[in-house]
């Protein structure tokens, strides 16, 4: 189906990207291909690409800071051995950027969403918490910003980051880990 169409058109740019020698259309690929691999279930072939992608480009790009969220995000699902903590490790990693400089963040409602997700998984209730209203704060903010009605609506409802955010209640559980 889609994910199907999605995961060979990310696997085509990535190989073409690859094949011109553009680092960060290849990263920018692979980032892509790892959600649409962790979207059909395919989690550790979502770690290798994402965990590629990382290889491509200087830490701080935010095509990098992307795929390290798109990596936590795998490895939350992998659920394996230390996997949760090195999710945390690079989520946090990405909020600090976002916090020091906005701009260089592409997709800042994923990172704070893998970024609360991280924390619950490492069973850090406070924190989690705190990051969830902090994230709330973002998204209201964003979200006012938007003059049009029905693309505020699209915005909170639609975008499946910033609906998650919103959707989540205050009663974070040790160990509760990534809600899907």
């Amino acid at each position: 189906g889609r994910l199907d169409e999605a995961l060979l058109a990310g696997r085509k740019a990535g190989a073409t990207s690859a094949k011109g020698r553009h680092a960060m259309l290849e990263a920018s690929s692979r980032d892509s291909t790892a959600r649409v691999l962790l979207a059909g279930g395919h989690v550790q072939e979502a770690v290798s690409e994402a965990e590629r992608a990382l290889t491509l480009l200087p830490a701080a790009h935010p095509v990098a800071l992307t795929a390290r969220t798109s990596l936590a995000d795998a490895l939350l699902a992998r659920r394996g051995a230390g996997a949760a903590a090195l999710a945390l490790a690079h989520a946090r990693s990405v909020v600090e950027a976002l916090d020091t400089d906005p701009s260089r963040c592409r997709a800042p409602a994923s990172t704070l969403r893998v970024h609360i997700d991280a924390l619950e998984a490492n069973g850090l209730v406070d924190e989690a918490r705190q990051a969830r209203e902090e994230a709330r704060g973002w998204v209201l903010e964003r979200a006012s910003k938007i003059r049009s009605e029905h693309y505020r609506r699209t915005f909170l409802e639609g975008a499946l980051d910033v609906a998650r955010i919103l959707r989540r209640g205050s009663d974070v559980r040790p160990g509760r880990g990534s809600s899907t």
